[in-house]
């Protein structure tokens, strides 16, 4: 058995609605997230309770959703392995032949989620795959920081800010495959 409740400002004391992360415990809990270790940004107990990482939404009385791949601004999880997008768009830049690059998640109805990249090429010649994977090997790049496929692209889509607009990537990727 395990116990939930959501990490709110007042420690889950209240039970008023909205979005929080889930807490859990219980004999079948372990005593820290995996893999991974707590830190000091993220520690792993809160009051004997688990910080999952996962996002879930409440009604007030009970969670009604649960989210297991919150996009935390330029950060996500896949696999329970937290990637930090804006890292990987500078990763991916670094490549020959790439002027602009960005990352984003995509919904997957197999694996849940996806990683994907969007590149800004800097010549018509067409990216070479496999020495962007040679690349990644490398510099020992893991396999949930490769991108599942690219999307080629004139621009990147930006805020005013000049913050990559990962919402618009995916969309576009969708658009994309829905053309195609």
């Amino acid at each position: 058995m395990a116990e939930l409740k959501l990490d709110t400002p007042d420690r889950g004391s209240s039970s008023g609605s909205g979005a929080a992360s889930l807490l859990v415990r219980g004999a079948m809990v372990p005593e820290c997230a995996w893999p991974g270790a707590p830190s000091e940004d993220w520690p792993d107990a809160a009051d004997g309770y688990l910080r999952t990482r996962l996002i879930a939404l409440s009604d007030g009385e009970r969670i009604t959703h649960l989210d297991v791949n919150p996009f935390l601004g330029n950060s996500g999880l896949i696999g329970g392995i937290s990637l930090d997008l804006a890292a990987l768009d500078t990763l991916y830049r670094n490549f020959d032949g790439i002027l602009d690059a960005a990352a984003f998640f995509c919904s997957d109805p197999v694996l849940g989620t996806r990683l994907y990249a969007t590149i800004v090429r800097t010549s018509d010649k067409p990216l070479d795959r496999a020495g962007f994977l040679a690349f990644l090997d490398e510099r020992k790049i893991g396999l949930q920081a490769r991108p599942a496929d690219f999307v080629m692209v004139d621009a990147i889509p930006r805020s005013d800010a000049g913050f990559v607009n990962r919402k618009a990537l995916e969309n576009q990727r969708l658009d994309i495959r829905a053309a195609g």
